[in-house]
């Protein structure tokens, strides 16, 4: 994806239903982009300016990728930025221009916490306080500066001296990596707090003094935690009394979601390949190997009518395997926009179904027909390709379903195709209704395949059931009473039970532990 349309993508997410280009925070992440080039420099740039900024971000230069995420991150208009190593990978050059960049969203009000890796003396200088953790505990929070290093060696002395050649933050890192080592990070520690040896040295052997710079954090703190909210500027007053976790309309969203994202997976080969592909040559093996059978009504074909229908239905619960990826492999990009508060869970829900529907629903219409008219089956085409679609669209929000409750990709991958086995068994087909144990019956109720199979053969035999074996066709498999339009409708509501799982489990599960 361009810059152009990634500010665009993420601009359209997270403004209101009212949103202009114009007027979003769109041109201040561009700017972060690309400094003195305004937003509208994509249609009125020179050549060379408009061919960079329409390269895909990966092609971008590493400063410029490294400030496009910060840029993308501003177009939600954060209070507080959180940056993990931003200058990672960058050289000196390079690191001092991204972290200028960040210094002047700073003195623009927005409160930023970062973590740096080898900062240059310049990178340094940039931050206002500095807080240094050792396993987990504090060993310094205050200005960054000689104030720390004087600290860090009153804790541990004659750990480290400072050479000629060292800038303050190399010297500070080493000498509390030296003191780690020295196994003195405790007492680091202790000393920031205050602690006192008393009989040993470490954590909990001494007494407490609270140190004056300990003091000053904690008493700074409870300040801020005691102040009310009035002293706050009326513009912060209302963006914290906000009630959703997002102001985008769900609509607006979902439309802005389409746009962009499924009209670019519409064009992707990878995307189409496996929601088509696999349907197709499926579906050419089920007709050629029954062609023609659908119209003979004779004792020794009706199992093969049944069997053709039974296949018809199970394929697309086995492929919904191809389905599973799609939410696993977003997940973190996922995480990513729910926090920034681009959308709704619904609205990234409803998004990949209108994805997966439309295509499903057009790829099912001309796959059904050559499949009915090639076997020459009975009843309305438009019901059995209604039926197909009902199921595969079962299969889809169940693959999605369990897509969403899986830990990974693996557990997903080996969860659907077992739950989907065992549908097999009480679809009626393998095992008859009235012929399955009283105590595993039950489980046939709440088997989708048996309603879309079921619905299928009343489809096939309602005009025309032929006697057989005593009875029958519809009722040697205990569906002489069933309405298939009844059936249908149950299949419905388990495509309503397995999407509304779906959004619950999105909702509360957490995809990332911290």
């Amino acid at each position: 994806m361009t810059g152009v349309k990634a500010m665009d993508v993420e601009a359209g997410d997270a403004s209101t239903h009212n949103y202009k280009k114009e007027k979003s925070f769109a041109p201040m992440g561009m700017r972060i982009v690309f400094k003195d080039l305004d937003y509208h420099v994509a249609s009125n740039a020179n050549k060379k300016e408009r061919a960079f900024l329409l390269k895909k971000v990966s092609g971008y230069f590493e400063a410029h990728q490294m400030a496009a995420l910060v840029g993308i991150a501003l177009i939600t208009n954060p209070r507080v930025l959180f940056l993990d190593e931003p200058t990672s990978g960058l050289d000196s050059f390079t690191s001092n221009e991204v972290m200028t960049v960040v210094k002047t969203l700073a003195g623009d009000g927005v409160t930023i916490c970062a973590t740096i890796h080898s900062p240059t003396s310049y990178c340094f200088s940039l931050f206002d306080s500095l807080m240094l953790l050792v396993k987990g505990r504090v060993v310094y929070f205050g200005p960054r500066g000689h104030s720390a290093i004087d600290f860090a060696r009153s804790a541990c002395p004659n750990v480290k001296e400072f050479l000629p050649g060292y800038n303050d933050a190399e010297y500070l890192v080493d000498l509390i990596t030296e003191a780690d080592i020295a196994g003195k990070s405790d007492d680091m520690a202790d000393h920031y707090v205050g602690v006192r040896p008393g009989g040993g040295m470490g954590r909990g052997c001494g007494m407490v003094l609270n140190s004056s710079m300990y003091k000053e954090n904690a008493a700074t703190i409870d300040q801020y935690l005691s102040e009310s909210a009035d002293v706050l500027p009326a513009h912060i007053q209302k963006e914290l009394a906000v009630r959703s976790a997002t102001v985008t309309p769900w609509w607006w969203g979902l439309k802005t979601l389409i746009k962009y994202r499924t009209a670019k997976n519409y064009k992707d080969g990878e995307f189409l390949g496996p929601r088509i592909g696999d349907k197709i040559m499926i579906s050419l093996l089920i007709m050629t190997l029954y062609l023609g059978i659908g119209d003979e009504f004779v004792d020794s074909n009706y199992v093969n009518i049944a069997a053709v229908l039974f296949m018809w239905c199970t394929l697309p619960a086995f492929g919904a395997a191809a389905y599973v990826p799609s939410l696993v492999l977003e997940r973190n990009l996922f995480t990513r926009e729910r926090n920034d508060g681009l959308y709704l869970v619904i609205t990234y829900l409803l998004s990949k179904m209108f994805d997966e529907l439309v295509l499903a629903g057009l790829a099912s219409l001309g796959i059904s027909a050559y499949v009915f008219y090639g076997i020459q089956l009975q009843g309305q085409w438009v019901t059995f390709w209604l039926i197909y679609y009902i199921t595969l669209s079962n299969g889809i929000v169940l693959a999605y379903f369990i897509a969403a409750i899986s830990p990974n990709l693996d557990v997903a991958n080996a969860l659907l195709p077992t739950y989907v086995v065992t549908l097999l068994f009480f679809g009626g087909f393998l095992f008859r209704f009235h012929e399955m144990p009283p105590w595993w019956k039950w489980y046939s109720y709440i088997d989708f395949l048996r309603y879309s199979w079921g619905s299928l053969m009343v489809n096939q035999f309602e005009d025309n059931d032929p006697k057989w074996l005593g009875g029958t066709v519809l009722s040697n498999y205990s569906l002489h009473n069933v309405d298939k339009w009844r059936y249908m409708g149950y299949s419905v509501l388990f495509f309503i039970v397995f999407f509304l799982l779906a959004l619950i489990t999105m909702q509360f599960k957490k995809y990332q532990s911290r």
